[in-house]
């Protein structure tokens, strides 16, 4: 039986990868880290550096996001109040 053009799987429309989502992105990283730690022990302490250096930007970005959104939500607020 012949397959239809649009179908996913033929050669014309070969079927879409699909890619890993950013949580199992995220938790894939964490067992890789820390069965390097386990595994590796202190030949990977270099690495602390890096993901120090990674903390430290996410909370660059994320703090001030934090303490400024409460501020704009009150300063939407109707004067009367």
């Amino acid at each position: 039986m012949p397959t239809s053009p649009g179908r996913p799987g033929t050669a014309e429309n070969p079927p879409q990868k699909r890619r890993l989502g950013l949580a199992g992105q995220i938790i894939i990283g964490l067992v890789l880290g820390v069965a390097a730690g386990i595994f590796f022990g202190e030949n990977v302490s270099l690495l602390k550096v890096a993901g120090d250096a990674f903390i430290m930007l996410l909370q660059v970005t994320v703090i001030p996001y934090i303490t400024a959104h409460p501020q704009r939500g009150q300063a939407a607020w109707p004067k009367g109040r």
